[in-house]
């Protein structure tokens, strides 16, 4: 109940909200993973994916892109609400986007600062008035 309808039908399939799930869905031993959507190809050794350092309070990793118009993402609805658009303010950096189909993810850090519920907490803005351009 937590999809919203979205521009892109394929974006409304439920495997797609599936990462959000592998910290409640696999044993509570296993703390890192790497995630590989099933669409791409894979072109260099993924040990060093594997390799790379979470430090802090980085709960993931995958490549960042930092050039993205935030302001197409979001719809008017979003940048109205000073409550949601205030995600932005107080960041050290420009916000970054990033890809969720490969990243190398700390289940430990996922579970303990509850990464799901956050990502459900959204979604649940999501269907109530729509704050994503795409769904």
């Amino acid at each position: 109940n937590l999809i919203s309808s979205s521009i892109r039908q394929a974006l409304e399939n439920p495997l797609n909200y599936a990462r959000n799930y592998l910290g409640d869905i696999l044993d509570p031993c296993v703390t890192r993973i790497i995630y590989l959507d099933s669409d791409l190809v894979l072109v260099d050794d993924v040990y060093k994916l594997w390799n790379t350092t979470l430090t802090g309070n980085r709960v993931i990793g995958a490549p960042e892109y930092c050039h993205a118009n935030f302001s197409v993402y979001f719809t008017a609805a979003f940048w109205d609400s000073g409550e949601l658009s205030d995600v932005f303010s107080d960041r050290p950096r420009k916000p970054c986007y990033f890809n969720t189909g490969v990243m190398v993810m700390d289940l430990g850090k996922w579970r303990t600062q509850n990464y799901r519920e956050k990502i459900e907490k959204w979604m649940e803005i999501q269907k109530k008035k729509r704050i994503y351009e795409l769904g």
